[in-house]
């Protein structure tokens, strides 16, 4: 794919001086971009040149780790797949514009955008964060919140930088949550829950228990977030233990280890849907490997967790 790619770069070297200035991108369109299945390569091109006034020329296409170079545009009528790579020359404009639309990503060399005198600031400040949160020098809080602002006052990243990386839907999501947790048990809601599963439940070795409660985490990561399945789940495991007179974390902790196992499906977790986007897998391809997966740590995660809290092996039966 390297040498295919430097190949089409390379004939751009005897064309002007215009298009020199100019910067080969690859623009991958993943599942979402409004582009795939009806639109052209040639469609495509009038789009951009009409909407921005920018020039674009395609060099050739990517597809399967398959490339088709655009010699004398025998790429024109090409229809545009999800996975789909584009090899294009375009101006830097137009990149920062590309950047920002829905579906389209910028596969960019690493190499060559990296900050590689920023390197060793940013290892600094990284082995920093973590050496004083695991020690308990400082709270984890604390220490991540700081090791931000030294990458802005050292230059590994600008203030802008920083901003674009927050994810403001995800904070308030987990703000509203936390507030939920907290009205469950203000209300009495969580020991309510408790009071029903131990009804429910109790006649099960607590082992069973656990078993159950990792697969219903599961199942529930794959809609929420791993922080909103722990948020939401916690305060009824804990009333959960109170109420059957069991250790705590023999019932947290299989919350918190399936709260990050969303193997099910492509969109249980933010790279998963990302490996989806990029891998042109099928939605069923998730659940074939993943169903494995779980249906393992099912078993295995809540025997060991017994183990660790108890330092004696469960009884199944």
């Amino acid at each position: 794919m390297k040498i295919q790619i430097n190949e089409i770069e390379n004939e751009n070297e005897n064309e002007t001086e215009e298009t020199i200035k100019k910067e080969t991108i690859r623009i991958f369109f993943s599942h979402d971009s409004k582009y795939i299945k009806n639109t052209t390569i040639k469609q495509f091109i009038e789009n951009v040149e009409d909407k921005y006034q920018e020039k674009i020329v395609v060099k050739a296409i990517l597809r399967h780790s398959k490339a088709r170079i655009n010699r004398d545009d025998q790429l024109e009528d090409v229809k545009i797949k999800k996975g789909d790579v584009i090899v294009a020359v375009t101006t830097p404009e137009y990149i920062e514009i590309l950047k920002k639309e829905k579906g389209i990503e910028i596969l960019e060399d690493s190499e060559s955008h990296h900050r590689k005198e920023k390197a060793l600031p940013a290892l600094a400040i990284l082995l920093f964060v973590i050496l004083t949160a695991a020690s308990g020098i400082i709270d984890i809080l604390v220490a991540t919140l700081s090791g931000v602002v030294a990458m802005i006052i050292f230059g590994v990243l600008d203030v802008k930088e920083a901003y674009k990386k927050i994810e403001w839907d995800v904070i308030f999501m987990l703000a509203g949550l936390l507030s939920l947790g907290t009205a469950f048990n203000v209300t009495g809601a969580s020991a309510l829950l408790a009071k029903i599963i131990t009804l429910t439940v109790g006649n099960l070795n607590v082992i069973w228990v656990m078993i159950l409660l990792y697969i219903f985490t599961t199942l529930i990561t794959e809609v929420l977030s791993n922080n909103a399945a722990v948020i939401l789940l916690t305060p009824i495991v804990i009333a959960l233990a109170l109420e059957s007179g069991v250790h705590h974390l023999l019932y947290v902790y299989p919350v918190m280890f399936a709260a990050s196992t969303a193997f099910l499906t492509p969109i249980g977790y933010q790279t998963n849907t990302m490996i989806f986007s990029h891998g042109l897998y099928k939605f069923t391809d998730f659940f074939k490997t993943g169903i494995i997966l779980n249906i393992i740590l099912a078993i295995v995660t809540p025997i060991a967790i017994y183990y660790f809290v108890t330092n004696t092996f469960p009884v199944f039966f």
